[in-house]
């Protein structure tokens, strides 16, 4: 007989090894569960002491920050020290957690002039310098491991409050000249000068400096910024140097400088100087000689609402009988006995010789970083270019022609390269034929009278811009690098002679040109023609500024003239500003119009421009009108009788009127038709072989690329002249260098001669397309790829056209 188990019967109940197992896992969890718990506890503690450790590094530091930097040293701290300084709170040594607790503080001092190096002390606080510290803290756990702590941290002698700069990539190695790119800095108001290397130099449009003055403002100084910067593509640009400057103008007090902070705040210096290269302060021999401020202790007058670097203007700005000098070029006026006295002004606003309060304008300049009071600019030439009109009415804004301001940046060249001649004797004086290169009539910049048909209509504003050319006295350095230059000219040299003379000094020479129309003084001749604006605020709108701003009110001519002061103060604006009228814009209430001594308020640059007001503006003789017919239009009419040459006025629809300076007829005479050309583009496919690759060449671009800007010319051609209206006869009608030199060019002219003509007579001018020139070639180009997409954009063309 065979017996059967259920299954059900097999499946039931635990077996012992099962038990066994199930005891060991959950066991080993435990056990996991209680070193887990230890080493949390374990860490919160070594957690808190660290953050107690780190708390107590911070807040030294943050001591050493706030306390003199004079004192900063090495030195060391344990719980057992109880020698000063002691470092170490009560509250760390204290603490049952930490043991065997000790600091380490040690310094580095890096100076230098364009990189900063580790070099050990410096005792002249007059040097570009910071310290380097380190705080090393160390301690041991309750168990006795061992922890340490570090934190370092760049201290400036300029840091009364938190002052952290941030350290180079290594604590061994010095800093290199980064590489700032940004958009193209030229704004409108703006004139760049290209220089001889291939960068171009180019000065911000002036902003002011405001300061709180009770319930008011007060402009306290100007800031400007000088750039020397290359084309970097695509509307961008690489900035080479950039030179911060802040002109202020301050009241000072002999004997009150500073004594109880910082010695480099009451340390006076030597000037910042030109080298050739950059700005520097100027070190003499032996270079322990103390600055000639030093014996002033010169500082602000309390209580005056004025710039803060004033602390500087005041401290530094003294002259001595050697070295170096902030004022260079003064010379000594009637009372003076030295040359370096310093004014105030009397109740009747005359100059006094004082020796407690007196009034000073600097120019401080960036030099690594400090804030420096550099050697004195000079102007040398202040004059008015040609506006921009709009809609055919003259000056309607600030900004100046696109030919005036080429104009204007080959007369700062020809200037440069008069100083050639002064460097031959060692001299390096300022050349002094600025006005008459100015006023070159070849030159174009002095400009036509601005004509106001109608005076008095409301908001008629016209716009001048005065334009300031400064260039620094050069000091032994300077001259010895220009002269070095000019001497190297040999075929492969620095300055071959095929190289002009301008391109070669340029680089080298520290100039500016600034817009001075919101700082210049502004008068108007006869003040019943014109309303001028004399109350500049330094709009930061150089289309439309105050400074200068004129109206026509009654009919007749006058001028408006423009003047500054030949140093520093010429650029200082100090004036007090409060919305006088409620109407939510700022107005400027006082002006102080006056320099530094009485050579500065006599010895003022100044250039004036012509208005011609009300009915016949333009001219008191009789008329004449030209009317385009044809293809094209005359943007330009000008005509010619006898030795007399003036603009047409061309108003924004029908004829164009000239007025004569005859004043009876028949009238005989010529004008001279130009700028009848049109220039547009076109897409066009291009080679990409001479554009610069932005992949660096690891892509190969397509052969030719397509662009949409390819510019062409519409060449026009005068074909006739008649007259439509009135009487008179014309007698020729030639282009100038007809099929020759200029034809197909945009310098092409046709002057027609008349005679016998009515008042009021008009000739009508027929133009018809002569030709396209398409003949424009990539100068400069890059190539780019964005995704699958390669793309071309032209920098710059050859237009054979404007040859």
């Amino acid at each position: 007989m065979t017996a059967h188990r259920s299954p059900r019967l097999r499946n039931k109940g635990f077996s012992l090894i099962e038990i066994l197992i199930a005891v060991v896992v959950l066991a080993t969890g435990l056990l996991a569960l209680t070193a887990l718990q230890g080493s949390l506890t374990k860490a919160s503690a070594e957690a808190k002491v660290r953050g107690r450790v780190a708390a107590f590094v911070a807040g030294r530091m943050e001591s050493l920050r706030n306390g003199p930097y004079d004192s900063i040293a090495a030195g060391s701290d344990t719980c057992a020290s109880t020698v000063a300084p002691d470092w170490v709170p009560a509250s760390v040594c204290t603490d049952a957690a930490i043991g065997s607790f000790s600091v380490t503080q040690t310094v580095a001092t890096w100076s230098g002039a364009t990189t900063f190096a580790a070099t050990g002390p410096v005792s002249d606080p007059r040097a570009a310098q910071f310290k380097r510290v380190t705080l090393t803290a160390t301690w041991t756990d309750a168990n006795g491991s061992s922890h340490s702590l570090r934190g370092v941290s760049d201290i400036s002698p300029l840091g009364m409050v938190s002052n952290l700069m941030v350290p180079p990539d290594s604590d061994t190695s010095g800093g290199g000249a980064p590489i700032v790119r940004e958009d193209n800095p030229v704004t409108a108001g703006m004139i760049p000068v290209a220089l001889g290397d291939g960068s171009s130099s180019a000065a911000s449009n002036p902003k002011p400096e405001l300061k709180q003055d009770g319930q008011n403002q007060r402009i306290v100084g100007t800031k400007f910024n000088m750039l020397n910067y290359i084309a970097g593509g695509a509307g961008s640009a690489v900035i080479q140097k950039r030179f911060e400057n802040e002109i202020v103008r301050c009241k000072c007090s002999m004997g009150s400088g500073e004594t109880d902070t910082n010695s480099i705040f009451y340390t006076a210096q030597w000037p910042a100087i030109w080298t050739g290269d950059r700005y520097d302060v100027y070190v003499p021999t032996p270079a322990s000689t103390a600055a000639p401020g030093q014996s002033v202790t010169s500082g602000p007058t309390n209580g005056v609402a004025q710039s803060d670097l004033c602390t500087q203007c005041c401290r530094d700005h003294h002259d001595g009988t050697s070295g170096a000098k902030y004022d260079p070029e003064r010379t000594m006026t009637t009372g003076e006995s030295t040359g370096r006295e310093k004014y105030s002004r009397n109740s009747m606003g005359q100059y006094v010789i004082s020796t407690s309060n007196y009034i000073q304008a600097c120019r401080v300049i960036r030099v690594d970083g400090f804030w420096r009071v550099a050697a004195d600019t000079y102007s040398r030439h202040f004059g008015l270019l040609e506006t921009t009109p709009v809609s055919s009415v003259d000056a309607r804004s600030g900004i100046p022609t696109t030919a005036a301001k080429d104009a204007y940046s080959t007369f700062v060249k020809d200037y440069a390269a008069g100083y050639q001649t002064t460097l031959a004797t060692d001299l390096g004086t300022a050349p002094t034929n600025a006005d008459a290169l100015f006023d070159d009539n070849a030159r174009g910049l002095n400009a036509d009278p601005i004509v106001v048909a109608t005076p008095n209509v409301n908001n008629d504003w016209r716009y001048l811009h005065g334009r300031g050319l400064y260039v620094d006295y050069l000091e032994a350095d300077a001259r010895k690098r220009i002269k070095d230059i000019l001497a190297d000219n040999d075929n492969d040299g620095a300055c071959p002679p095929s190289k002009p003379k301008y391109d070669c000094i340029l680089p080298y020479l520290p100039f500016t040109t600034i817009n001075m129309t919101e700082i210049a003084k502004w008068l108007a001749e006869d003040d019943h023609i014109l309303q001028v604006n004399t109350s500049n605020l330094m709009s930061s709108n150089p289309s439309e500024p105050f400074g200068g701003r004129t109206k026509g009110i009654a009919q007749g001519d006058s001028l408006n003239t423009g003047s500054t002061r030949t140093s520093n103060s010429g650029l200082a604006v100090y004036a007090q500003v409060r919305d006088i009228d409620n109407d939510g814009t700022p107005d400027v209430v006082t002006r102080e119009e006056f320099g530094v001594d009485p050579l500065d308020d006599t010895t003022l640059l100044d250039d004036a421009q012509a208005f011609e007001v009300g009915t016949g503006a333009g001219n008191n003789g009789l008329s004449f009108y030209l009317r385009v017919a044809g293809t094209g239009l005359s943007k330009t009419a000008r005509y010619a009788l006898g030795t007399d040459q003036d603009d047409c006025t061309t108003p924004a629809t029908g004829d164009i009127r000239c007025v004569t300076h005859a004043t009876a007829a028949p009238m005989a005479g010529t004008f001279t038709l130009q700028n009848y050309w049109i220039e547009g583009t076109t897409s066009a496919s291009l080679p990409t072989a001479s554009c610069t690759n932005l992949e660096n060449g690891n892509q190969s671009p397509p052969a030719n690329l397509t662009v949409n800007n390819k510019p062409y010319l519409n060449n026009l051609q005068v074909t006739g002249v008649t007259v439509v209206s009135g009487t008179g006869v014309v007698n020729s009608a030639m282009p100038v260098a007809a099929n020759g030199a200029t034809d197909g060019k945009t310098s092409e002219t046709t002057t027609v001669a008349f005679s016998n003509a009515s008042a009021d007579a008009v000739f009508q001018v027929q133009f018809t397309t002569q030709g396209n020139v398409t003949g424009a070639t990539v100068a400069a180009c890059t190539v780019s790829k964005s995704g699958n997409t390669w793309s071309m954009s032209v920098s710059q063309w050859n237009k054979p056209w404007e040859n």
